[in-house]
């Protein structure tokens, strides 16, 4: 049992792990656009400072999802590293246990399902309200995200899934799990962080959402890597899959609420297989 101010030591390591996380985010595209700056510093020598300015913004523009390349890969460095260290001696489930035929199907089901549900909910929401996803659909088009290129496979469906669950699933839910006691609570904790390192109320109020479910599956299964699949499957059916068949339907409310209902009975079907294949809690905390 855990003291009060044992308790409180855990948190302060939430609130830790969730600081680093931003300051990655500030730092990494600082690092890239200021090696820009030196590289065409060099290239131009004395010339214009306009000149050099505008080069310098020109391909940052153009290269903006290095940056999220490069804060993913130093996020699933660090945090990897810290999730192992608050591990050690714990038990680890093995991932051929971890992987069992139900569970890639309930990983399957379950992260296409809701990528489609939580896209047609959006869809809906565009469709009414229009203005209140403008800022979220600007960001989207600048940082390149959606376009589909093998930095954006890469980033999108390896690095942010690595970095993503070992922060909020590693050590913000091991950490909280500590603290509270009781998973819902630090699931509560770890998905709220999930949706604030978003940076927009858009994917933060998605984020919270899909952020349960991870760590649902991530306690459930006893491992961090079946939040890792689950993430990956659902980012990958954002950027191949929601364009190529949603991109076919109607511009109506009315054909976007029976596809929702469709799929979220695809996702309860994940979910319900998820739970039956959940592992015996032998440690606290997901290994």
């Amino acid at each position: 049992m855990e003291t009060t101010g044992k308790k409180t030591g855990w948190l302060l390591l939430c609130g830790a792990a969730l600081t680093l996380c931003v300051l990655l985010q500030y730092l990494c595209p600082q690092i890239l656009f200021w090696g820009a700056w030196l590289y065409e510093k060099i290239k131009l020598g004395a010339a214009d400072a306009a000149l050099l300015q505008n080069n310098v913004y020109a391909w940052y523009t153009g290269h903006a999802l290095w940056a999220a390349a490069l804060y993913h890969i130093v996020g699933a460095a660090a945090f990897g590293f810290w999730y192992k260290a608050l591990r050690r001696g714990g038990a680890f489930v093995p991932v051929k246990q971890t992987f069992r035929l139900q569970t890639v199907c309930a990983v399957l089901l379950t992260g296409v399902g809701l990528q489609f549900l939580l896209s047609c909910v959006l869809q809906m929401i565009y469709l009414a309200a229009p203005q209140l996803l403008q800022g979220y659909n600007q960001m989207m088009e600048n940082t390149g995200i959606g376009d589909v290129s093998a930095l954006s496979l890469a980033v999108t469906v390896i690095a942010a899934p690595l970095s993503e669950e070992l922060l909020c699933r590693g050590v913000i839910l091991h950490c909280a799990q500590k603290a509270a006691g009781r998973f819902w609570a630090a699931n509560l904790i770890q998905a709220a962080a999930f949706g604030l390192i978003h940076m927009n109320w858009v994917q933060g109020l998605y984020a919270f959402v899909l952020g349960l479910v991870l760590g649902a599956f991530c306690h459930w299964h006893g491992s961090v890597f079946s939040s890792i699949a689950l993430h990956a499957v659902i980012n990958l059916s954002g950027l191949l899959l929601v364009d190529a068949v949603l991109g076919a339907v109607p511009a109506k409310v009315m054909w976007y609420l029976p596809l929702s209902l469709l799929f979220a009975a695809v996702c309860g079907w994940g979910l319900w297989l998820a739970a039956g294949a959940r592992q015996p809690d032998k440690t606290n905390g997901p290994r």
